[in-house]
């Protein structure tokens, strides 16, 4: 019933985006005009992926500093920095 909308919006959101080129922002993708509900759902991906690679570091942090006895020779230099 909606297919014919459905397709409309997909062909034209993902030519928007793709006009932007290889690399681009959040702002950029909103400021294209693609359907709200299209950049939710780029917004939520990019907040998972964030937080996937965040719960992955911070479990293999936890790991080196259990099992690597020099890690206060590496943890005190890296502090220095933020």
């Amino acid at each position: 019933m909606f297919e014919k909308e459905i397709k409309f919006i997909g062909d034209f959101s993902f030519n928007q985006v793709r006009s932007l080129g290889n690399t681009f922002t959040l702002d950029k993708i909103i400021a294209t005009g693609i359907h709200p509900a299209i950049v939710q759902y780029i917004s939520a991906e990019l907040e998972y992926m964030i937080y996937s690679d965040r719960q992955k570091l911070l479990s293999e942090f936890r790991v080196r500093t259990y099992l690597n006895a020099e890690c206060p020779r590496w943890i005190i230099p890296f502090r220095q920095f933020c």
